[in-house]
C-alpha cells in the first residue's frame, strides 16, 4: 500500500464461527457466555501492519458493521470472510480504486446476491440502515444505500462466496493451490 493507509477489516472469531455452526446444526443455542456481539475480532492493517484490534459489538449484523467502521474509520475495505480466493493483489486494487479515483465508496457483489468488499473513504454510520443482509438483493440495495446517501460507487469485480459445498468446490477450483483448498480437500476425504 506505500503511503496510502487503509483498512482492512474482517472478522477473524473461526473458532467461534465453528462453534456456532456446530450449535446451529445441533439447533441449541450458544451459551450464554458466548454473545454474537461481541464474538469476533476486526484489525487495522496500515501499510502491512496491524495497528489496532477492536471486538465486534452491535446487535444485528448490519449494526456490528457499522460499530466496525466507526471503530475504524476510513479509508477502508471490508471484506467477507467466505471468499478465500481474494488475494492482496486484488484488495490492494480495490483500495486503490477507492483511494485514487473520485468515488467515495465501493462495493463488490458476490454471485449470490450479497456483497463480498464494500470500501468506505470515511466511515459513515447509516451506511447498512435497512439494507437487509445475506439476501438475494442485499448488494443492490446495498449500492441504492450508498447512492441514497451521496457516496459516488466504484463497481468492483464480483465473486462467488462460500455458502455451501457446491459453493466450496467452485471455489477451491479457482485457487487450487491455496490453504482454503488443500483443507476442503482434505475434508473432503474424511468420513462423515
Amino acid at each position: 500500500m506505500g503511503k496510502n493507509a487503509g483498512h482492512f477489516v474482517g472478522n477473524f472469531a473461526t473458532q467461534a464461527i465453528r462453534l456456532n455452526e456446530i450449535y446451529r446444526r445441533k439447533k441449541t443455542r450458544l451459551p450464554e457466555n458466548i454473545r454474537p456481539s461481541v464474538v469476533g475480532l476486526h484489525f487495522q492493517l496500515i501499510d502491512g501492519v496491524i495497528q489496532r484490534n477492536f471486538f465486534e459489538r452491535g446487535g444485528t449484523f448490519g449494526e456490528r458493521l457499522a460499530c466496525a467502521w466507526s471503530d475504524v474509520g476510513g479509508p477502508g475495505l471490508q471484506i467477507g470472510m467466505d471468499t478465500p480466493q481474494v488475494s492482496a493483489g486484488l484488495l490492494e486494487s480495490c483500495l486503490a480504486l477507492l483511494l485514487e479515483g473520485p468515488h467515495r465508496a465501493a462495493l463488490g457483489p458476490a454471485d449470490d446476491g450479497g456483497w463480498w468488499a464494500l470500501g468506505l473513504r470515511s466511515a459513515e454510520p447509516r451506511v447498512f440502515d435497512g439494507v437487509p443482509m445475506s439476501t438475494a438483493r442485499t448488494a443492490w440495495l446495498q449500492g441504492a444505500r450508498l447512492a441514497e446517501l451521496g457516496l459516488t460507487t466504484a463497481a468492483l469485480p464480483g465473486l462467488r462466496d462460500v455458502d455451501t459445498i457446491v459453493d466450496a468446490i467452485a471455489v477451491a477450483a479457482t485457487v487450487p493451490a491455496s490453504g482454503f483448498a488443500a483443507a476442503l480437500r482434505h475434508s473432503l476425504r474424511q468420513p462423515a
